[in-house]
């Protein structure tokens, strides 16, 4: 019997053909998801979200969306991915820091799940909420 490593020696050494594609959606869900992580960032909620969200996870339905973010456009090739990304940030942060590190998080990401190589992440701060602000957009 081999064990897992021998096996992954013969398998990489192997010449595996066939190609890999990653949707346009998955690499944009993937930096919805970092960039949401990062302090200072808010999601962008939309009415129709919550509300869809609350009919699935009552009725069982179909699969809660994830939250997004205000706009998200990727180019992907077979190697490489471009992303423009814009996001509204907390009141009082860092405004420089927070692209900083979305652009940062977004890199991370991207080259750890996909493997694809990162050419550029635009980041736009579309707006700046302050408290209350948040509340409303939670709320609707």
């Amino acid at each position: 019997m081999q064990s897992t490593t021998e096996l992954a020696s013969a398998t990489a050494s192997q010449d595996l053909k066939g190609t890999t594609e990653i949707a346009e959606g998955v690499v944009e869900k993937l930096v919805s998801l970092a960039a949401s992580a990062v302090p200072g960032v808010v999601s962008n909620h939309r009415r129709s979200d919550g509300l869809v969200n609350q009919i699935q996870q009552t009725t069982g339905i179909g699969r809660p969306a994830t939250p997004r973010l205000h706009n998200i456009s990727v180019a992907v090739g077979r190697e490489e991915v471009a992303v423009n990304i814009g996001v509204n940030a907390q009141f009082g942060a860092n405004l420089a820091q927070v692209a900083n590190t979305v652009r940062a998080e977004i890199y991370r990401m991207l080259n750890t799940q996909t493997g694809l190589r990162v050419t550029e992440v635009n980041v736009d701060i579309a707006d700046v909420l302050q408290p209350k602000q948040q509340e409303k957009e939670h709320k609707l």
